[in-house]
């Protein structure tokens, strides 16, 4: 919802000249640091926990310091996977009198498994085993979950998600022990 006063956004609309907040939201893997690029060409400051360090909270400052520094196009680029996630930045934009576009990347979990594979070949040169991800995972966001690759396959004394055990099932077939393929 929108308040009153603030522009209308369209559906689909691409980076305009209009102030903006967009979050572009998706799944690891989904293709947000690549689709993100049409929005820093456009001169939208990118905002990126990966990137900035931090929590998603850790940005809400951020995004007020960039919109009262009169920066009003401004794109965040991370999971955001719960409306309460997304509720402060949004808050934030309107506080500042301006439009906040969500945008979902639908990516299918195969793709984004391929990209987050593709990911850890192009900056690792190689599959990492489990202890690599265990040690590796403490400075790189961009890693898979953890908890999977710790035990070698999910624990069911780990409570966690339906996803990341789906994800340890699909993502298993990829990973090999750190000894091979050095």
């Amino acid at each position: 919802m929108t308040p009153g006063g603030l522009r209308q956004l369209s559906p689909g609309e691409r980076p305009g000249d209009e102030p903006e907040v967009v979050l572009l939201m998706g799944i690891q893997g989904a293709g947000k640091s690549e689709f993100v690029q049409q929005y820093i060409e456009k001169g939208y400051v990118r905002l990126n926990r990966d990137q900035e360090g931090g929590s998603l909270d850790d940005l809400v400052p951020l995004v007020g310091e960039s919109l009262a520094a009169g920066k009003t196009r401004v794109v965040l680029d991370n999971t955001y996977p719960t409306r309460v996630s997304r509720y402060a930045v949004i808050r934030m934009a309107h506080a500042h009198r301006v439009p906040v576009r969500c945008r979902f990347l639908n990516t299918p979990l195969n793709e984004a498994y391929q990209n987050v594979v593709l990911r850890i070949l192009e900056r690792y040169g190689r599959l990492l085993g489990p202890d690599d991800l265990k040690e590796l995972s403490k400075t790189d966001p961009n890693l898979p979950p953890r908890r999977p690759w710790l035990a070698g396959r999910p624990a069911s004394s780990h409570r966690r998600s339906t996803r990341d055990s789906r994800w340890w099932r699909r993502f298993r077939l990829f990973a090999v022990p750190a000894t091979q393929g050095r």
